[in-house]
């Protein structure tokens, strides 16, 4: 009897508890769970690339005297991005790039002031690394804050950096302003034209952007940005060399200020076949009477669900009307006219924890 009505019980409990769990979910049980505040971190990346170039020009010192020595440089670059999370709001992301630079125009690092360190080979390599930190505040479904700052650290130079910016999207998110102001310090040791050190020197930089970026139809993207920087300071390397007329070189004379504006525009076109075309055009100019366009192709093929595939095309031309404009004793140890044309090459794979990001 006693076992009887045990069981019995137990089925009533169960039935009540099954009616119960039907009728109510976890919260109406437990309460609304809060939102999480913790510092968490989202997912972590690292990138290696390496850049190649080879050419001459003045203002290298591994050549002959008056110039022109060799400009080739190798760089192998490491990158890690670490995003975290800090509630529902918050944003952190942690960019550490790490660069190793080989190059034939020496760095001119001399130990003491009667000792210039031009050509050896110790003084062809340098190592710079560079601490980003990016916070991102949600106001809103429509609304993004961020704050900006970072520190960059190489052999002779030192340069920090902090900025906000804005981010506003319109139109069923159909559309994005975005706004941003960046300053930028730069302390770094004073060379001559022979490789002898004159204490240090700096620069500072006010930058302004503004950006629009709009979808026209499902795979077609369109934006446009406007920048504006204004520079003071030395505004040089302090260690390119200009050919001088006596047949000696002497050091750039630049003027002590500079208004830099750019124009940008983008269209991306998605293909059918797993593919992207990106093509821009850019417009340069400032107050020393630069002038400058380039336009830019890329095609992107993805080759499998894992790996993509991406060309890129870069021409340019440039004008340099003159420094002197700005200041008659102007002399630049930089070319009248240029064109450039560049052919990249990318190949990125994905591991399987970014697959479903991308």
């Amino acid at each position: 009897m006693t076992r009887a009505l045990f069981i019995v019980t137990l089925i009533a409990i169960a039935a009540v508890a099954g009616r119960a769990r039907a009728q109510l979910g976890d919260e109406e049980i437990l309460g609304r769970r809060a939102p999480p505040t913790t510092f968490r971190l989202d997912s972590i990346r690292m990138r290696v690339s390496s850049y190649e170039q080879d050419g001459h020009g003045y203002q290298s010192q591994a050549g002959p005297l008056l110039g022109p020595g060799s400009e080739r440089m190798t760089v192998l670059q490491t990158q890690l991005e670490a995003i975290f999370k800090h509630g529902d709001r918050l944003t952190h992301r942690l960019w550490i790039p790490l660069d190793i630079i080989t190059a034939a125009s020496p760095n001119a690092m001399d130990r003491s002031p009667a000792s210039a360190d031009v050509v050896s080979e110790a003084s062809r390599q340098n190592e710079a690394g560079t601490i980003d930190w990016t916070t991102t505040y949600k106001a809103d479904a429509q609304t993004s804050l961020f704050v900006r700052d970072g520190f960059h650290l190489e052999e002779d130079f030192r340069s920090w950096h902090a900025g906000l910016g804005m981010i506003r999207s319109f139109a069923d998110d159909n559309a994005t302003l975005s706004t941003s102001v960046n300053a930028i310090f730069d302390w770094f040791d004073r060379f001559d034209v022979t490789g002898h050190r004159h204490g240090r020197t700096s620069r500072s930089s006010t930058n302004g952007n503004v950006g629009f970026s709009q979808i026209l139809t499902p795979t077609t993207v369109a934006y446009a940005d406007y920048g504006v920087t204004l520079q003071s300071g030395e505004l040089g390397n302090t260690w390119n060399a200009v050919p001088l007329a006596t047949r000696e070189i002497g050091g750039e004379i630049l003027p002590r200020t500079r208004l830099r504006q750019s124009v940008l525009g983008r269209v991306v076109q998605g293909l059918p076949w797993n593919g992207s075309v990106r093509a821009s055009y850019r417009f340069y100019t400032d107050t020393w009477g630069i002038y400058g366009h380039t336009t830019e192709v890329q095609l992107a093929q993805r080759l499998t669900s894992w790996a993509w595939i991406r060309r890129e095309i870069a021409v340019g031309r440039r004008t340099n009307v003159g420094s002197a404009r700005v200041d008659r004793r102007a002399r630049s140890a930089r070319a009248k006219k240029g064109r450039h044309l560049a052919l990249r090459l990318r190949l990125r794979a994905l591991l399987p924890d970014e697959r479903s990001r991308d």
